[in-house]
C-alpha cells in the first residue's frame, strides 16, 4: 500500500460557526438515514421500515430494525461462519465461501456485514429461506399485547403466508424477533420454516445502500460528510465512513459494551458516541487546502494520505484510505504525534461515564 505523508495547516472555523450551518439531508430513496430515524413505533411500523428497506436492496437499515436477540444470534455465528437461519441449506456453502473472500475485503466482518451478504447472496441465487425479494401484501397484526406481537402477511413472490414475530426493545421501539413461514418451528432466529415453492435466481441489479448514499467520492467530499453527520447526531452513518482498520478496532473497545437496544455494531457505536461524545475536531475541519489536491488526484483504490491539520491551534494527524470501490473512508483522527493511540480516534474508557 503506497502511502502519501504530507503535513499541511488548516485554518478551521470558530466552534460557534457549526451552528449557523444549514447540513443538507442525507437520504435513500426519500428515507432519512440514521438509526434515529426509523420508524418502529408499533409492530405494523416496524413491519413496513423493514420491508421498505428490503424493497430498497438496503440490507444495512434493514439489519437494525432487526431485534436485539436475533442481532445477537447472527454476532454469535460470524467467528464460526454459521449462517443458519440466513439462508436455505443449498445456500449455506457458497455464503460461507463469500464469508471467506471478505477477509481482508473493505467491510469489517461483523453480524451486520454477514447479514447483508446473505441477503445479497439470496436474492441473486434465490436461497432464500422467507422469500422477501418481491415484498408482502395485506399485512395484518394478529397479536400485540404489549410484550410481543404476530405481524401475517403474504408473501408476493411464492404466495405463502409469512409472520413476523416482534417485541418491543428496552427503548420502547418494536424490533423484529423472527421472519417465518408456517411449517417453522418457534427457535430460528431470523428466518425459520422451509420454503414448499422452489426458488429462482433473480437477476442482479443494482443495490441502494446505506454507506453508498453517503457523499464520499473525494477527500474533501468526505469530511464535509463526517462533519454534517456528527452534527446530526447520526453515528451509525460515521461508522459506516470509517475504513475497515478503524471500524475492527471499534469493534475490539466495544466488545464489552452492553446496549440493551442492539447487538449490531453501527447501532451500538451511536448509542457509545451518544453517552460519550465524538472528539470536537471531528466537528471542526471539512475543507482542505489546495496545496493537498494535486497529491490527492494520484490516489487510487487500496492507497492512504496522511496529513497534518491544526484545529484550535493544535496538530492533528489524520489519515484517510480509498477503499476498492473508490469511496474515501476515515481511518485515524488523533492528535499529533500521539502515535501509541488506536483508530480511529480516542474512545473513553467505559469507567468515565460512571464516575
Amino acid at each position: 500500500m503506497r502511502l502519501l505523508a504530507i503535513a499541511v495547516a488548516l485554518a478551521v472555523a470558530a466552534a460557534g460557526c457549526g451552528s449557523e450551518r444549514v447540513e443538507p439531508e442525507i437520504t435513500l430513496n426519500g428515507r432519512p438515514l440514521g438509526y434515529d430515524a426509523l420508524e418502529l413505533s408499533s409492530p405494523m411500523a416496524a413491519v413496513e421500515t423493514f420491508m421498505a428497506a428490503f424493497d430498497d436492496r438496503d440490507y444495512l437499515t434493514a439489519a437494525l430494525v432487526l431485534h436485539h436477540d436475533t442481532q445477537a444470534t447472527i454476532n454469535a455465528g460470524v467467528r464460526r461462519r454459521n449462517v443458519t437461519g440466513l439462508v436455505t441449506d443449498f445456500g449455506v456453502s457458497p455464503l460461507r465461501s463469500l464469508l471467506s473472500a471478505e477477509r481482508g475485503g473493505d467491510q469489517f466482518i461483523d453480524g451486520t456485514r454477514m447479514w447483508e451478504l446473505a441477503m445479497e447472496h439470496a436474492m441473486a441465487s434465490g436461497d432464500f429461506i422467507v422469500n422477501l425479494s418481491e415484498g408482502i401484501r395485506k399485512p395484518e397484526v394478529q397479536l400485540n399485547d404489549g410484550f410481543s406481537a404476530l405481524v401475517t402477511a403474504a408473501l408476493n413472490a411464492t404466495s405463502e403466508r409469512v409472520t413476523f414475530e416482534l417485541a418491543p426493545a428496552a427503548d420502547g421501539n418494536w424490533r423484529i424477533r423472527s421472519i417465518r413461514l408456517d411449517n417453522a418451528g418457534l427457535d430460528t432466529l431470523p428466518f425459520g420454516g422451509q420454503p414448499t415453492v422452489v426458488p429462482t435466481p433473480l437477476p442482479a441489479e443494482p443495490t441502494d445502500v446505506w454507506r453508498n448514499a453517503l457523499p464520499a467520492s473525494n477527500a474533501e467530499e468526505l469530511l464535509q460528510t463526517i462533519r454534517s453527520v456528527v452534527e446530526s447526531g447520526d453515528h451509525a452513518s460515521l461508522y459506516f465512513l470509517l475504513d475497515v482498520e478503524a471500524q475492527e478496532v471499534v469493534a475490539d473497545r466495544l466488545d464489552d459494551f452492553d446496549d440493551p437496544n442492539h447487538a449490531f455494531l453501527p447501532a451500538t457505536f451511536d448509542t457509545f458516541m451518544d453517552i460519550h461524545g465524538v472528539p470536537e475536531a471531528l466537528t471542526k475541519f471539512d475543507v482542505l487546502p489546495t496545496s493537498m489536491l494535486g497529491e490527492i488526484l494520484e490516489l487510487e483504490p487500496g492507497d492512504q494520505i496522511t496529513f497534518a491539520v491544526e484545529i484550535d491551534n493544535d496538530l492533528h494527524d489524520v489519515t484517510l484510505t480509498v477503499d476498492l470501490d473508490g469511496r474515501w473512508r476515515l481511518r485515524r483522527l488523533v492528535p499529533a504525534g500521539a502515535i501509541t493511540l488506536p483508530s480511529p480516534f480516542p474512545l473513553p474508557l467505559e469507567d468515565s461515564a460512571d464516575g
